[in-house]
């Protein structure tokens, strides 16, 4: 494939201003030989017999290059010189067809304008190009991210899974497409995004494209758990069995920790207390899960039996039977009292 550097770069008036190593091994001249000359001192019109002229290209000249060239031609398009004014580059016909830079562009008009984040790595997936996206992602510039492993430039629940991905990927030369992954914890682990990751054709290194799909996730999770509810609670009459498969089905697939308390005397196959409840009503915790192990302490050992602490949003919920979402933070004043 043709490079990105011109052959020759010709002036508005037609006088050859740039003259590369690639057209020197092509016509056998030295740069100093036509650099400041006219271009068509390259192909010479000599009379033919029948008195028309016929161009007869000089030595090794632009007509046996173009036709030797893929495609049968050479490529001539505008370039911007240094010092502001415009010229004419000519270039050789990639093999592929491609117009010369059009692969380098195309990447650049991704990077400036795709809503998702773009991560270019190298072979040791480290960071080498990152687009607006990117940089608000990792909270990081992109000369702060560039030659760090992008894992660390933009922490995961899971580094290793998209550095084995991109090793796969490079190695094999194929891509992988929409892995849900999680920010790490200490970020902003309810943040989900979709990755993608495409190999590099013509170097060493891949593409990670990253698209936001926390609030996708959250609903596919929500109806996922509605469905396991639906399939996995009620399978018996017993109160606390019913209970604990609850919060069985809605842990780790919908929520981290999950806790059913009821009313007391319920448990005891009595009837309940006329809601609302009012505040020094005694409830029992029939079933406790959480997705964190040891990590993860319970407040209250299932089976224990107390009123619930005023003025929590637990017991506000049994006060005026209405849903809370809260959330919770460490100066949230009533998890000092529950």
């Amino acid at each position: 494939m043709a490079g990105e550097t011109p052959l020759m770069v010709v002036d508005g008036g037609g006088m050859v201003v740039q003259w590369s190593h690639q057209a020197e091994e092509l016509w056998g001249r030295p740069a100093g030989e036509v650099v400041g000359r006219p271009a068509t001192d390259l192909v010479n019109p000599v009379p033919t017999p029948g008195g028309g002229d016929v161009e007869r290209c000089r030595d090794h000249g632009l007509r046996d290059v173009a036709e030797g060239a893929a495609g049968g031609g050479l490529w001539v398009r505008p370039v911007l010189r240094d010092d502001g004014s415009v010229a004419w580059g000519i270039f050789l016909p990639p093999s592929d067809g491609l117009v010369p830079g059009i692969e380098s562009a195309v990447l650049e008009a991704l990077s400036a304008h795709m809503a998702g984040a773009l991560f270019v790595v190298d072979e040791e997936l480290h960071v080498v190009s990152a687009n607006a996206a990117a940089q608000a992602l990792s909270g990081a510039s992109a000369p702060q991210m560039l030659g760090r492993p992008l894992t660390d430039a933009w922490p995961l629940s899971s580094p290793g899974e998209l550095e084995h991905i991109l090793r796969q990927a490079m190695a094999g030369g194929t891509s992988a497409t929409d892995h849900v992954m999680r920010r790490a914890p200490k970020n902003d682990p309810q943040q989900t995004h979709a990755v993608s990751v495409l190999p590099l054709q013509d170097a060493p290194g891949a593409v990670v494209i990253a698209y936001d799909v926390t609030d996708q996730e959250k609903a596919r999770r929500g109806v996922q758990a509605l469905y396991a509810v639906r399939e996995r609670v009620g399978q018996t009459l017993d109160v606390v069995a019913t209970c604990q498969e609850l919060v069985h089905a809605l842990v780790p697939g919908f929520a981290d920790i999950a806790v059913v308390e009821v009313v007391d005397p319920v448990v005891r196959g009595e009837e309940p207390p006329l809601s609302p409840l009012g505040r020094d009503v005694p409830l029992r915790r029939a079933a406790f899960a959480n997705s964190g192990g040891d990590q993860q302490v319970r407040a209250h050992p299932v089976g224990d039996v107390r009123a619930l602490p005023f003025s929590t949003p637990y017991a506000q919920a049994l006060a005026d039977l209405k849903p809370r979402a809260i959330a919770l933070r460490p100066d949230t004043p009533w998890l000092a009292a529950d």
